[in-house]
């Protein structure tokens, strides 16, 4: 499964293609499922925190936690990603 950041990412580029979504609800939803699951009760309202922080650059410990794929294959997953979700929205 993809990173939160990830799913953040591409949720972005999709709200950037100019979908009639409410962008909160939407990226919550993205990202939602990741921690739903496997967090205790009250722990996703600290996940929250935790990726807006990572997401506005105001938190130096995240940015160690979640390297995966270097910057241009996060780039390229993410790209490809959204098209292909763009793709999906633009047939439904």
């Amino acid at each position: 499964m993809a990173t939160w950041i990830a799913h953040l990412r591409v949720a972005e580029n999709i709200l950037k293609k100019g979908y009639n979504f409410e962008q909160k609800a939407f990226i919550v939803g993205n990202i939602g499922p990741d921690y739903l699951d496997y967090f205790p009760k009250g722990a996703f309202e600290k996940q929250v925190k935790y990726i807006t922080e990572f997401y506005l650059g105001e938190n130096e410990e995240s940015k160690d936690n979640f390297i995966y794929l270097t910057e241009d294959e996060m780039d390229e997953f993410v790209d490809k990603t959204t098209r292909i979700i763009d793709n999906l929205l633009r047939n439904v």
